[in-house]
């Protein structure tokens, strides 16, 4: 369902700024860890922080553009659309603390850690998506458990 695609794509315009950043950030913040994890955390809540304050922004541009967005890429449903851009627009506010949790994870030579943390994620998220398919069969309940597991 191509009305489902648009808010995943749109998620992009966050996910690859913030991708850049903690690639960025990442030698930066495995030397911190060795040397002084006070300021390691210190770093971490910052980039966070400025994360968030950047998905806000998307946010409320995509909410504030909704209609128009929806237009553009020829959604003929509108109301669906609309709904599933605010579904997913809650997760793109919990993106940055999974980013950077993630790249922290690694950053102090904990990439299994980060590694359970995806598996954990993908195996809910598939189980959840089909068991919401198989008992509800609402495209609502997919995207409220795609966002649950972000």
């Amino acid at each position: 369902m191509a009305v489902y695609s648009i808010p995943m794509k749109l998620m992009d315009i966050l996910d690859i700024p913030l991708r850049s950043i903690a690639i960025a950030e990442f030698a930066q913040l495995a030397k911190m860890w060795k040397s002084n994890q006070n300021e390691f955390l210190s770093k971490l809540h910052k980039l966070i922080v400025l994360g968030s304050g950047l998905s806000v922004i998307v946010v409320v541009w995509i909410i504030v553009l909704s209609e128009f967005i929806l237009r553009f890429f020829g959604v003929e449903n509108l109301e669906i659309g609309h709904y599933l851009l605010l579904i997913f627009s809650v997760a793109m506010l919990a993106m940055p603390a999974e980013k950077f949790l993630g790249i922290a994870f690694d950053a102090i030579g904990r990439p299994d850690r980060n590694a359970v943390k995806v598996w954990i994620m993908l195996a809910a998220n598939v189980t959840g998506d089909f068991l919401v398919l198989y008992f509800f069969g609402s495209i609502y309940l997919v995207a409220a458990v795609t966002n649950l597991n972000q």
